[in-house]
């Protein structure tokens, strides 16, 4: 038997069990093979559809030879499987085929690493090539214009992240999320995604404003200028971007108040959301040094479950344009935190910072926060499901905790659990359950069907080590969608 030791790991303060020697050989095939069982199970229910696409586009035969050849080359790291694999099946779920096709094209940016510029602008040309001769009922100048964005984005997010808050795959699954994002369609979208395309297009233009005036200016007076134009700029760019073109609405603002008072289930909501976080923020804050970094992280998924799982089932319209504002706003205060713009900056990062785990701590960014909310919400926005609430909210914390208390069966090469792993599906397939009989959540599938999505959702969770807040309830909620479909 191999002699091991109980090793100090700052991962959230907790022990970890790794051999002397490193774990044996072949042992860190297993958890990717677990990976890909799991992986493969959405396409046993739209097997006939993913052939018909692969034989037809030939963008999406393109990009997985591009993809092939570069895993090959290079020997990438199974989660380089990601890159490809979450816009594909997220935009396949969506059944649209364009959005599909040019997600599988943005998936590219990232194969080759950001130093190699000239080598960047050549893939560049190639993607604008390969969509000119695939994508046929797309307009080609907005193709482009996206295929630039994502370019621009994904090597400003390896810039900012120095690729250790975010990696590679980070910076290219965000940077195809934030270009979809911005490319939303003013003339068809409804109005909580222009109200995200908006304001996420705001706090953009004023980062980069801002990156310009730092080299203008000295750096005693950067606090008080950059805090300044964000606090001028940022509602005057919300006011004239956020573009309602099929109502006629002269002022967001205006609109936003009276989308609010014109309801008083809206009124009890917002009363509700204040009254839980004025209680709850200073009682976390008090009780912290109670409680393990890692529960009280949980709490916070926890409470965040609670506060949108009925509030959703009452007004889910009101629901998804509360989270597409939360998005920027979020963004805004990391961004304020990175900078440590005075006078709130320096109390930000303190205050973030005592909630950061390991991978917080590898790099410049605190991005956990904004991976649990953009994972429950895109979820919420584009099929109205609350399973990013379940898995996030209940499963991964349920894991985590009863993982970290009793756990004692590692999954082989992971330092996850399997009691972690089966608390996360019981967790999830009961408030699943409860959901779908009290809430009229899941109304489309059965409880076996449930269970399906709940056990594959928590063995991907068991065995992989890509961030647990945005390949879960990807995952989870293309699981769900297919299998109402099947």
């Amino acid at each position: 038997m191999t002699t091991t030791t109980i090793v100090n790991v700052e991962k959230s303060g907790v022990k970890l069990r790794r051999s002397k020697h490193g774990p044996r050989k072949g042992m860190e095939v297993i958890p990717q093979l677990w990976q890909l069982v799991m992986l493969s199970v959405p396409f046993m229910y739209c097997y006939d559809n993913v052939m018909e696409l692969l034989c037809s586009s030939v963008v999406v035969q393109m990009v997985i030879v591009v993809h092939l050849v570069c895993f090959v080359l290079r020997r990438k790291l199974f989660d380089d499987f990601y890159r490809i694999y979450l816009p594909f099946l997220v935009s396949f779920t969506f059944c649209d085929r364009t959005l599909t096709e040019l997600n599988m094209i943005m998936s590219t940016t990232a194969v080759i690493p950001s130093n190699y510029t000239p080598i960047h602008l050549v893939g560049l040309i190639f993607q604008a090539g390969l969509m000119k001769i695939g994508m046929h009922n797309y307009d080609y100048i907005s193709g482009v214009k996206c295929l630039v964005a994502n370019y621009l984005l994904v090597n400003w997010l390896e810039d900012i992240g120095q690729l250790k808050s975010l990696d590679q795959i980070d910076c290219n699954l965000f940077g195809i999320l934030l270009t979809d994002c911005l490319m939303i369609n003013n003339a068809t979208a409804p109005n909580y995604l222009l109200v995200l395309k908006g304001a996420m297009t705001s706090v953009m233009i004023i980062i980069v404003v801002n990156h310009f005036l730092t080299r203008l200016i000295p750096s005693l007076s950067n606090s008080i200028v950059l805090a300044g134009n964000f606090l001028v700029l940022f509602p005057i760019l919300v006011n004239h971007l956020i573009d309602f073109s099929n109502e006629k609405i002269t002022s967001p603002a205006l609109w936003l108040i009276d989308f609010i008072l014109e309801s008083e289930i809206r009124q009890y909501i917002m009363l509700s959301w204040v009254i839980v976080l004025v209680v709850f923020i200073p009682l976390v804050i008090l009780f912290k040094s109670k409680i393990s970094l890692n529960t009280s992280r949980k709490i916070w998924h926890f409470v965040i479950f609670l506060l949108i799982v009925e509030p959703f089932h009452l007004d889910p319209e009101f629901v998804k344009i509360s989270l597409c504002g939360i998005i920027p706003c979020f963004l805004s205060v990391e961004y304020l935190r990175y900078l440590k713009i005075e006078p709130y900056g320096e109390h930000l990062d303190f205050f973030l910072r005592s909630f950061a785990d390991y991978r917080d701590q590898r790099g410049p960014l605190i991005v956990s926060y904004i991976y649990l909310i953009t994972g429950i919400t895109i979820p919420l926005l584009l099929f109205e499901s609350p399973v990013g609430l379940v898995s996030l909210g209940v499963g991964d914390s349920l894991a985590s905790i009863v993982g970290k208390k009793v756990g004692r069966m590692h999954w082989k090469g992971t330092n996850k659990t399997i009691e972690g792993t089966v608390a996360f599906i019981v967790g999830t397939t009961f408030i699943s359950w409860i959901l779908q009989r009290y809430f009229n959540y899941f109304s489309t599938i059965d409880i076996f069907k449930i269970l399906v999505i709940c056990t594959t959702g928590g063995v991907l969770e068991g065995n992989s080590e890509l961030n647990d807040n945005i390949l879960i309830p990807l995952f989870m909620v293309s699981m769900e969608k297919l299998l109402a479909q099947s």
